[in-house]
Parts: structure tokens; sequence; C-alpha cells
């Protein structure tokens, strides 16, 4: 249980910043190939095969990748719930910690990033997909940070509902309470009168970062689809991993106006013309950002096929910064 001070499983914050520091020390003393050689000797000369290219690319692809963004979106999910993604029954409240878990995670993927950027600097349909993938992690480290900026510091970082009278006097309501209400004393000894509204989520702000991986998003497409171009034809793999997700693409625009249609002919006020065009508006925008994420996980089959594992597990060389990326990334999943 965590109450008082911010502690994670019975350690306070600062102790425990000072060991996830010691801990990326560490790893990065274990590294055993020189970060200078590691950027000019990418795997291959300029013009190689796509399995020596995408030797250069030292982030998760295949099933782990696939994983990491599945974790990536749920860990959105819950912070725009405000909630904490390990343990979604409970609401965020670790103001401090969460912060610096974001700021954690951005300090560590950027730059590892940027590196693997540089590694390919001879394949531009990486460097645009590293570019993607910057942009992702800055995002979400982003969310993290603005999520732990939304939380109320006055609010106990104890169990839903304890110092009831405090959380109801800033706007927070225990689940265990019964339904809000102003003032007076009402049956059950809390405050009531006249019934009062749930206040509004206030942590779906941070879904406006959503703008800036769109942008990423566009980026990466160019990468990946430059990649298929070239390797469409070559690859009976990839062409089968692009005709499913074709088959989605087409499905699920068709699928959002269907539903939309049935809903208003089922008696859903509509208020004319421009209440279709609303409607219509609204279901094109979610299924543009359905569609936006599921083009992040068709990108980590289509580097799967080029390199021909579906795992997507790291070479030697790129192992301790594949998984540095991979575990930072993570941080934000640690909110509470």
């Amino acid at each position: 249980m965590i109450m008082g001070s911010p502690r994670f499983l019975g350690i306070s914050w600062p102790i425990l910043l000072l060991i996830l520091a010691k801990v990326n020390l560490a790893s990065a003393l274990n590294i055993t190939i020189d970060v200078n050689q590691w950027l000019q000797d990418p795997g291959y000369e300029h013009g190689g095969t796509i399995q020596e290219q995408i030797r250069c690319y030292a982030l998760p692809f295949g099933a782990i990748g696939f994983a990491s963004h599945i974790l990536t979106y749920l860990t959105v999910l819950c912070l725009a719930l405000g909630r904490s993604p390990w343990r979604p029954w409970r609401e965020l409240k670790g103001r401090k910690l969460n912060l610096a878990f974001g700021i954690l995670g951005l300090a560590i993927t950027v730059p590892l990033t940027i590196l693997v950027m540089v590694r390919c600097r001879n394949s531009r349909s990486f460097i645009l997909i590293a570019v993607w993938k910057l942009i992702l992690s800055a995002t979400m480290s982003f969310m993290t940070i603005h999520a732990a900026r939304i939380i109320d510091p006055s609010k106990k970082e104890g169990r839903d509902g304890e110092d009831g009278k405090a959380l109801l006097a800033h706007g927070w309501y225990p689940s265990q309470f019964p339904p809000p209400y102003q003032h007076g004393v009402g049956a059950a000894g809390m405050p009531s009168a006249s019934p009062i509204t749930r206040p509004k989520n206030r942590f779906r702000k941070i879904m406006w970062w959503s703008i800036l991986y769109f942008v990423g998003a566009l980026i990466g497409l160019v990468g990946v689809a430059n990649l298929v171009r070239l390797n469409f034809m070559d690859i009976w793999q990839l062409r089968t991993i692009t005709y499913v997700f074709a088959g989605v693409l087409v499905g699920m625009p068709l699928l959002a106006l269907l539903i939309y249609f049935c809903g208003a002919s089922a008696g859903q006020q509509t208020n004319g013309f421009v209440g279709v065009v609303s409607g219509l508006g609204w279901s094109v925008f979610v299924t543009f950002v359905f569609l936006t994420f599921l083009f992040a996980l068709y990108t980590d089959w289509v580097l799967a096929a080029l390199a021909g594992d579906w795992v997507g597990v790291p070479s030697s060389d790129n192992a301790a910064f594949y998984w540095t990326y991979f575990a930072a990334k993570r941080l934000s999943i640690l909110s509470f």
C-alpha cells in the first residue's frame, strides 16, 4: 500500500530514482562495444540488402515491438482515465514520482533514438521510422508528465476514500461513498442536499499530445511505404501482411459508417443535416485515430518480415541499446 509521502513498494521516490540511475549506469558500463565503432559500422555498405540494412535499426520490432506498442496504448488509455497503468482500479496519486518517470523516460529514449538515426544514416527509410519512434517516445513521456502535473497535490496518496471529507472538499469522490452531494447532512453522515455532477475527467487533456504522435506517424508512413514498395514483390510474407492490414484499412471506415447509420435509423437524434455531418465527422475521426495506431502494429510486422525474424530478437551488437530503450519506454507504466 502506498501512503503518506510518495513511495513505491516501500521505497521513497528519491531512493528509487537513485536505484534506477545506478541500474542505467550499470547497463551502460556493461556495453561491450565502443559507441563510436557502433555508429561508424551500421552492419552493411551503402546499398546493401534489406536484411543487411535493417541491422542498423536497434529499436523493437516484430512480436516484441508489437507487445511494446500494445503496452504503450494501454498505458495512454489508463493515464487518460486518471488510472494507474499497472493497477487500473486505483486513481493516479503519485505526482512527484510519476513526473520523474516521465522525465527519465524522455531523457533515455530520445538520445538512444538519435543514435539509431545516426547509425542508419545510409538508409533514409530507417531514419524516417526512427524519427517516428522518437516522436512516439517523446509523446508518451509528455503525456506522463502532463498527467502527473494534473494530479491534485492535496489528494491523499493512500486508499481511495481516505480522509473522505477532505477529498469531497476538493471535488474528489471516493467510490465507497454515496453519490456526492452539496451542503447539508445526509443519512450516511456525508454532506447532502442537492446532487451535483462528478467533475469531468481532467486527465483527458493529455490526449492533445496525440496530435504530435499523428505528425510522427505520417513521417514514419513515408519510410515504411518506401520499404514496402522496394521489397513487396520479393518477400511473400510482406505481401501477406500488407493484404491483411489493407483489408482492415478498408473495413474499419465502412464499419464506422455502418454503426453510425444503424444508430441513426434506430431513432437517435441526428439534428438534421448538421447532425449527420457531425456524426460522420466523429466516425471518420475515430477511425483515423484507430488506423494510426494500427499503422504502428503494421510496421512491427513489416520490419519482422524484412528481417526474417518474427520475434524481433536484437543482434548482439544492438542488444544493449534495444533493451535499454524498451525498458525506458516502459517507465510510464509504473505511474501510480
